[in-house]
């Protein structure tokens, strides 16, 4: 394990194998004392050695650094989050993740209805902390997922309170001219928000709207992200007095450009 002094500072440098079985370099500098250099190496090769002998908040930062360049900025946020409001502090006690035991999974998931989560909320959160063990199986040699034997708990019913048309009529009659036609077009296409904020001009076309972006809020700033699924990505056909209803309100605008949204609005307004 060697270490080496430079201008009054100790550095490391060393070889290791990551998760992926790639062979890689490490150098860190600005050590003050050897032991510390040393500690740090040792600690690091731990890390990648690819034995589940690590704590549970290493396993969450290697984890995050491989999920980040995976999946959409969102879906990666919603994780980081689940990690830093319930999974640290809870796992953090336990010296590795093989002390992690089924039980201790359930004690948790219990912990969480007792702050009065719904049952869909817990589910989610369970989905989030069985890929990261997932992830230990793979990678770390972790011999199960103690999440595998926790059962699912029943999802909350949802009472959808859908308006009919006479209410819809009296709804749109308070919102200011400008933005009916936005709300009008949810309502009649069943469009979600970040679907209908993302269309552009070039989207409408004829009798029809091609949704094939959305827009989503990622660290308080809108993002143009791909729809989530291939199915997502649809031509949908509107009725005709929605056709004239856009036409004429694209009328009302200044050159109006196929890349320019056809809504003016945004997830801040």
């Amino acid at each position: 394990m060697p270490s080496y002094k430079k201008n009054n500072k100790w550095f490391c440098s060393f070889y290791y194998t990551d998760y992926q079985g790639k062979r890689k370099k490490k150098k860190k500098e600005g050590f003050t004392t050897k032991k510390q250099a040393e500690q740090y190496e040792r600690e690091f090769l731990t890390l990648h050695s690819g034995l589940p002998n690590i704590t549970f908040t290493q396993l969450c930062n290697v984890f995050l650094e491989d999920y980040k360049n995976r999946v959409r900025t969102t879906t990666y946020n919603n994780l980081s989050n689940d990690i830093r409001v319930y999974f640290k502090d809870y796992f953090s006690d336990f010296k590795q993740i093989t002390d992690i035991k089924n039980l201790n999974i359930r004690a948790f998931q219990s912990e969480l209805k007792l702050k009065g989560l719904s049952n869909n909320t817990i589910n989610r959160i369970m989905t989030s902390l069985s890929h990261i063990f997932n992830f230990a199986v793979d990678y770390y040699n972790l011999a199960s997922n103690p999440c595998k034997t926790i059962k699912t708990l029943k999802n909350d019913k949802k009472d959808f309170n859908i308006l009919t048309p006479e209410e819809f009529k009296q709804l749109i009659n308070c919102i200011e001219e400008k933005e009916r036609i936005f709300f009008i077009t949810l309502f009649y296409t069943g469009l979600r928000v970040g679907e209908a904020l993302a269309l552009t001009w070039k989207d409408f076309k004829g009798n029809t709207l091609d949704i094939n972006k959305t827009l989503v809020m990622v660290d308080k700033e809108e993002q143009y992200n791909e729809p989530k699924t291939k199915k997502s990505k649809r031509i949908i056909i509107i009725p005709q007095f929605l056709v004239d209803m856009l036409n004429e309100y694209k009328n009302t605008i200044y050159k109006p450009k196929t890349y320019h949204n056809i809504f003016l609005l945004s997830y801040s307004q």
